[in-house]
């Protein structure tokens, strides 16, 4: 078992766009087929209202609304948000447009490492373990010595820390088109179907606790130990099956769920083609897998791929150690309970 990384906080360098990319806003072309695709796939439930932008180039919203993204949405984000998704905003003091459309990926493997392998819910303090946010700002060569200004949309990157073992998910250098696929949201009812902050144009120009390094707890040790392990092909327990960056990819692709929107229960749980945190029915070919995953990250992963290592679901349950016993002082429940009811 590797030895833990340190708490120590890497400075990451400002990520500055090219010349005539300013990751501002620029309109919406938002159609509403794109609208009922995600409402046919469960990734809006019925209780939100939409409504699309009118020619207006950054967003004007009325009382109660939300701006989200279409090319999020493509990549694990659904509504209403995952607890994690929210405490993610919460902790770094960011809205949605913040995070480019390759963070809601890298969100998303997180997410299915921790629900799919390890059994536990995503915590802001294991992503944080693995990666930070770095500033994603606006040249000007004319005042070199001057602050930069941050990005409109996308200011807050995601990227791994320092000497990070976690799987390294590659991502596309740059999703221009996210910038032109937002639209407003806005709860129908009383019950609060988005679980987003209230909405604010401004850049996370306060950029809180973006130097945020999470406590070397016992917990995550623990987890630490099981990532170097899995990714370890010399290790016998592994039998040559290693994890990869593909395989977090593919396990929400797969699985047709989004790691990053509220659900019954984990991804490690689900139970087949009508598991109720499914947006279909429908399955999912291995080729029609490999070109969904090559279209968010930079994998040249293959249509005949298979599992480097494969998550695990309700009737095989997660066994290398009681998670629920380490990290939350109540037993697992026994394993009658993950068969699939008649």
């Amino acid at each position: 078992m590797s030895p833990p990384e340190t708490s120590e906080q890497t400075e990451v360098p400002d990520l500055e766009l090219e010349v005539g990319e300013r990751a501002g806003w620029e309109g919406s072309d938002v159609t509403p087929d794109e609208i009922q695709w995600l409402r046919a796939t469960r990734r809006i439930p019925a209780g939100v209202e939409c409504r699309l932008p009118e020619g207006e180039l950054e967003p004007q919203v009325k009382e109660g609304e939300r701006v989200v993204f279409v090319a999020h949405f493509q990549r694990g984000f659904g509504l209403p948000v995952s607890d994690f998704f929210r405490s993610f905003l919460d902790k770094f003091g960011l809205q949605v447009h913040h995070l480019p459309a390759n963070a809601i990926t890298t969100l998303s493997c997180i997410v299915s490492f921790s629900e799919g392998y390890l059994g536990l819910k995503a915590t802001v303090d294991l992503s944080s373990r693995y990666f930070q946010l770095k500033r994603q700002v606006i040249p000007d060569p004319k005042n070199k010595d001057l602050p930069k200004q941050l990005t409109a949309c996308g200011a807050a990157t995601i990227a791994p820390r320092r000497n990070s073992i976690f799987p390294r998910i590659t991502t596309p250098d740059t999703v221009r088109k996210w910038l032109r696929t937002w639209f407003y949201v806005k709860n129908s009812g009383e019950e609060d179907l988005l679980n987003l902050p209230a909405f604010n144009l401004s850049p996370p120009t306060e950029q809180l606790n973006w130097d945020y390094t999470p406590p070397l707890t016992s917990e995550i040790k623990s987890i630490h130990g099981y990532v170097a392990k899995w990714q370890d092909p010399e290790d016998p327990a592994n039998d040559g099956k290693v994890l990869t960056a593909d395989d977090l990819a593919c396990t929400f692709v797969k699985r047709r769920v989004s790691p990053l929107q509220a659900r019954t229960h984990k991804i490690c749980h689900m139970s087949g083609l009508y598991d109720p945190t499914r947006h279909t029915h429908v399955a999912l070919d291995n080729a029609a897998v490999a070109r969904r995953v090559r279209a968010i990250t930079k994998s040249k992963i293959p249509d005949a791929w298979t599992w480097g290592r494969e998550p695990h679901y309700r009737t095989k349950p997660a066994k290398q150690v009681r998670y629920s016993d380490v990290f939350f002082g109540t037993p697992l429940p026994p394993r009658s309970c993950y068969r699939r009811s008649s």
